[in-house]
């Protein structure tokens, strides 16, 4: 079972240990960025809290860590959003579930996956439960923003952080899904250390942001701005990738500048949409956003 993960061998043997000692806590705070393997992470304890390894049989072939890594034991229950909140009914639900018996298992494990998509009220029904555990029921919450999490929910979690993968990880991952070197290179680049992102970068996409960075590099009329920062915010779900494009676009000017003014302006630009992209999740208008992130690059 950890076998399969990648790039995160640090938090495995942490993982080990804990399992290992026998005081095993009752919920798990996994944090991170996006797409970087934390809920493969997260599967890989549930089957080892419920792995059939002591009868004998060898963890990747138990019929319990086979039902986990399908999301289909009655005992390991994943918990997502219903559209974009996981509301308290479905955490009200949870809490039954987590008072009865394992119907197979050894153990009863919940994901919540994103835990920061939890509702107010459902925070509070999840803490409840977190205050009195019932006996051999464990909580692993997954979140890119730990931070949007109540802090009492956090503090009644073992925190384990997790980091972007490595350039040669994501090398292996994508070599493995029949990419080819050249375009490897660049969606490892463009990923931020996220193997989901490497996956799914749409390359017209970063063609069309390289277009948009050309255009500012060229000084365009204040409309075209206006009206690239329009589309994006219509294309909501792929900002992410945008700005991520601009990032590394603007990684290169730096690293290729030699006069010092000019690599006080990249680094300006580079720094710029750093900060959009750390604004993303909280500015309620992308397209002020990008607005704003356009008309900066362009004067810096």
């Amino acid at each position: 079972m950890w076998s399969k993960i990648l790039g995160h061998d640090k938090q495995v043997a942490q993982l080990k240990k804990v399992l290992s000692g026998g005081q095993i806590p009752h919920a798990f705070l996994f944090c991170g960025p996006e797409g970087i393997g934390k809920r493969k992470t997260a599967v890989g304890l549930a089957q080892a809290l419920n792995c059939e390894a002591r009868t004998g049989i060898p963890c990747e072939d138990c019929l319990a860590c086979q039902k986990i890594e399908k999301n289909i034991h009655p005992d390991c229950l994943l918990i997502e959003p219903e559209g974009k909140a996981i509301k308290i009914d479905t955490l009200r639900e949870m809490k039954q579930k987590a008072c009865l018996h394992p119907l197979e298992g050894r153990s009863k494990v919940f994901l919540i996956d994103p835990a920061e998509a939890m509702t107010t009220a459902g925070a509070n029904a999840l803490l409840k439960i977190l205050e009195e555990p019932p006996a051999e029921t464990f909580f692993i919450l997954i979140t890119s923003k730990a931070s949007l999490l109540l802090p009492t929910i956090r503090s009644r979690c073992r925190r384990l952080d997790f980091q972007p993968l490595s350039g040669e990880i994501l090398q292996k991952i994508l070599s493995a899904a029949g990419f080819a070197k050249t375009e490897a290179d660049l969606r490892t680049a463009l990923s931020q250390g996220s193997a989901a992102r490497a996956l799914s970068w749409d390359l017209n996409l970063f063609e069309k942001a390289k277009a948009c960075w050309e255009k500012l590099e060229a000084g365009p009329a204040p409309s075209l701005l206006f009206q690239f920062s329009e589309a994006c915010a219509e294309e909501e779900e792929q900002l992410p990738f945008i700005l991520g494009a601009f990032g590394h676009l603007a990684h290169q000017k730096l690293m290729a500048a030699e006069a010092q003014s000019e690599i006080e302006r990249r680094a300006r630009q580079w720094q710029a949409v750093g900060q959009a992209l750390h604004l993303l999740d909280t500015y309620a208008n992308k397209r002020l956003l990008v607005e704003n992130l356009l008309f900066t690059l362009q004067a810096a």
